[in-house]
């Protein structure tokens, strides 16, 4: 669904230019990428028109009182000197389009003047300022322990901070403005939307523990965080946007020890190559096996068998990992040496 960029209503009224009428013309601008006449009011103004899409911004116009006068309508820059003429006529009504290039400057200022026919440095009515540039871009990182526990005490915290570049460089956050919004992404899928933060806050904080809903798998690895302006701006949703860091949130390991062997659990070859042995005939046939390197990133996990479980290893790399065995009474932790 198309989006408008800007819309604004402007009515200056200035020194009659013809006594004969007792007020001067007026008009009202709509500004907008589709073909609408009549937009929904947007709060941050004349901004973000992209100058590398020559059909980019469409204009159109309402007048009143013109009288049977003609009229034009011209782009003037900061100076308010006028550099274009964009569109002359008398009715009431019209629309047309800018090719936002060049004699355009990237960032510059700008002003619609509505004007008597070749009376141009006298304007019946004069648009607010706007901005012809480039979007801006997001760049967000993140701050957090390595690895983030998620069952840590007391919980451990992440901190995102995101900053933003490009857009009008007079403008603080070169002029985006209202709400970045924070979501969930794990391994390319969009998630939880963390939440909406003021983007001139440029930092958030918070807590990982097991009730952080991200809306994908905790613990879990492949985790990044998105920020991008939502919907309701004057930027099409989601057209500046950033990502964070990938990072993993996994169960940490305090205490890992070896289980005593009057557990009766056997796990063998030690070290162990292509596959793992498990005898856990002295147990219940419910057990989880799962395997995680030594940060916690869970690598394998199957159901045991009955009595013997054959755990494939192959595809892991040498070094130590950790065996994690689980039923409904008891959790056993074990180190994995792999040749």
């Amino acid at each position: 669904m198309k989006k408008n960029y800007f819309l604004t209503n402007c009515f200056l009224f200035i020194f009659l230019i013809n006594s004969s009428f007792s007020t001067n013309p007026s008009c009202t601008f709509y500004v907008s990428t589709d073909g609408g006449t009549t937009q929904t009011a947007i709060l941050q103004g004349y901004k973000f028109w992209q100058m590398n899409n020559p059909n980019y911004a469409k204009v159109y116009i309402n007048t009143s009182d013109l009288n049977g006068l003609n009229y034009n309508i011209w782009l003037a820059d900061e100076n308010g000197l006028p550099i274009v003429m964009s569109q002359s006529g008398s009715g009431s009504t019209m629309n047309f389009s800018f090719n936002p290039s060049s004699p355009y400057n990237d960032g510059a200022k700008y002003t619609l003047t509505f004007c008597g026919q070749g009376l141009q440095n006298s304007p019946w009515t004069i648009s607010p300022w706007f901005y012809m540039s480039q979007l801006p871009t997001l760049n967000v990182s993140i701050s957090a322990p390595s690895p983030i526990c998620l069952d840590a005490t007391p919980s451990q915290q992440i901190t995102l901070n995101w900053s933003v570049s490009g857009g009008v460089p007079s403008l603080p956050d070169g002029g985006w403005t209202n709400n970045i919004q924070l979501q969930w992404h794990q391994n390319i899928t969009a998630l939880s939307i963390l939440t909406n933060a003021p983007v001139s806050d440029h930092t958030l904080s918070f807590t990982v523990d097991p009730s952080l809903n991200t809306g994908g798998s905790l613990p879990g690895s492949g985790y990044k965080i998105s920020g991008s302006n939502p919907a309701n701006t004057d930027i099409p949703q989601g057209y500046v946007f950033g990502f964070s860091p990938e990072f993993a949130i996994i169960e940490c390991f305090v205490d890992i020890k070896d289980i005593d062997n009057n557990e009766g659990l056997n796990i063998y070859p030690s070290p162990a190559k292509d596959y793992v042995i498990i005898d856990n005939s002295v147990l219940p046939n419910k057990e989880i096996v799962s395997i995680f390197n030594l940060n916690g990133q869970l690598l394998i996990q199957q159901q045991a068998e009955q009595n013997i479980t054959k755990i494939n290893i192959s595809t892991l790399t040498k070094g130590v990992y950790i065996i994690k065995i689980n039923n409904e009474e008891k959790t056993f932790v074990k180190k994995l040496f792999k040749d």
